[in-house]
């Protein structure tokens, strides 16, 4: 339990999405976090508007390692039909709300030619 709330806080996860899983292998030195978002609606990528979701894919994305271990989230993001736009893929809060980006934080969002973060 503790594992899930520790993530859920790393990974900044905001209402509908929440950790389901924490999938540490010790000996294969990495740790697999599952998302899940829930049945209900998710925001549109496009205006944030609640709308029904379709067509759920599963995803893995790599993460920041935890200490030494290699790092990943996996989660089934669906596609939004949103009656005031055009929809696409449900906003994931781990991807800094970019449906095409992958997961940043501070320190990778700006690094300088010697690779210490500004």
């Amino acid at each position: 339990m503790r594992n899930i709330k520790l993530y859920r806080t790393i990974l900044g996860l905001t209402p509908p999405w929440t950790v389901a899983a924490v999938n540490p292998d010790v000996a294969g030195q990495q740790v697999v976090v599952q998302v899940d978002a829930g049945p209900g609606p998710c925001g549109c990528p496009e205006c944030g508007t609640p709308a029904p979701r379709y067509v759920r894919k599963p995803r893995r994305w790599r993460h920041l390692n935890t200490c030494q271990f290699t790092t990943s989230i996996e989660a089934d993001v669906s596609r939004v039909e949103c009656p005031r736009s055009r929809g696409g893929r449900c906003v994931a809060a781990w991807r800094g709300g970019r449906p095409s980006r992958w997961p940043t934080s501070a320190w990778t969002k700006r690094r300088s030619p010697s690779g210490i973060a500004t």
